[in-house]
């Protein structure tokens, strides 16, 4: 499943036997608090005798960091679960209470029942979302309207569909909405993160077409190792960092890949991964001893610095 909170910005990623995503609420809640410096276990050195009961000074700059959960939060998930096993958007309260499916109907597809096999989603500034269809057989980027009068998020349509427009589009994973607004998704089965234009663009769900070391494929802005020296061996999760540049999970490799999304795809080679060119910024290393593959999913914190950056080993079941 994917979890997310409404109205979707997105906080952390995590995986177990499904992608699971957090997001904060912008009606005053927040997945996480960080925890002040002082009154955590360390000794304030202002201590007096009565501490016990004394309020930390800097308990009002922690709370400016990041509120509490509030009262009445929901958090979005995804169902990815089996054959007739629960599909669909569904809703966690604060109070724990699951409640769903949330999604309007949505008319079957060319391999029978949508949404089927959910995974990533990723936040619209309208307060609906696109969620990825990533059955095998019916691979899609599905598009949802803000909640409406009866508390449904409406289905408009698909946003992109796998097919001979855009052939890298395979078991899709995750969304990452770009800085320019493009959306991006990782793809499983070919190993690449294909661009699309975004939802307010006239060409809005259109491969990104970018002659690049997969041979030009439609869309492709990262590469499969199978047809790039520089490509990736097993995607996961995608996602933009508060400096503009997009991360992607490399499970094979048990990295964190790190790109300029405004150069990576354009005609360039880089075979030996030298840092600043053709896009490629840096990576970073998770547990490279572990056998099986970490690097799972990945985001940031909802701080207003995103200071953290989170990584789902799955190799290791740590964060």
């Amino acid at each position: 499943m994917t979890f997310m909170q409404h109205p979707i910005r997105p906080l952390l990623l995590l995986l177990t036997s499904a992608c699971v995503a957090l997001g904060a609420n912008n009606f005053g809640g927040a997945a996480e608090r960080p925890a002040s410096k002082i009154g955590d276990g360390e000794k304030d050195k202002g201590d007096k005798k009565d501490k016990g009961d004394r309020k930390d000074k800097n308990d009002k700059k922690a709370d400016k960091r990041a509120p509490d959960v509030a009262a009445g939060a929901q958090w979005l998930l995804t169902m990815h679960g089996d054959d007739g096993k629960p599909q669909g958007i569904w809703g966690l309260g604060s109070d724990g209470a699951l409640t769903g499916p949330l999604n309007a109907p949505i008319p079957d597809g060319p391999a029978g029942l949508v949404p089927h096999n959910l995974r990533g989603l990723a936040p619209l500034p309208d307060g609906g979302f696109l969620a990825m269809n990533a059955y095998i057989k019916d691979t899609r980027i599905l598009r949802f309207g803000a909640k409406d009068a009866n508390g449904a998020y409406p289905y408009l349509g698909d946003f992109a569909t796998a097919g001979a427009a855009v052939p890298a589009l395979a078991h899709g994973y995750q969304i990452a909405i770009g800085p320019n607004g493009n959306v991006y998704a990782s793809n499983q089965d070919s190993n690449t993160v294909t661009c699309f234009a975004g939802v307010a663009l006239p060409n809005a769900g259109q491969p990104v077409s970018l002659a690049n070391a997969a041979g030009g494929a439609p869309g492709v802005i990262v590469p499969s190792d199978k047809t790039s020296a520089e490509g990736i061996n097993d995607v996961r999760g995608i996602a933009f960092g508060p400096d503009g540049l997009l991360y992607v999970c490399d499970r094979g490799n048990n990295r964190v890949q790190i790109f300029k999304a405004s150069d990576v795809g354009k005609p360039c080679a880089n075979p030996n991964g030298d840092v600043g060119k053709c896009g490629f910024v840096g990576e970073i290393h998770v547990a490279p001893q572990t056998s099986g593959g970490t690097s799972g999913t990945v985001n940031f914190s909802s701080d207003p610095r995103q200071s953290c950056l989170y990584i789902a080993d799955l190799g290791n079941d740590v964060v």
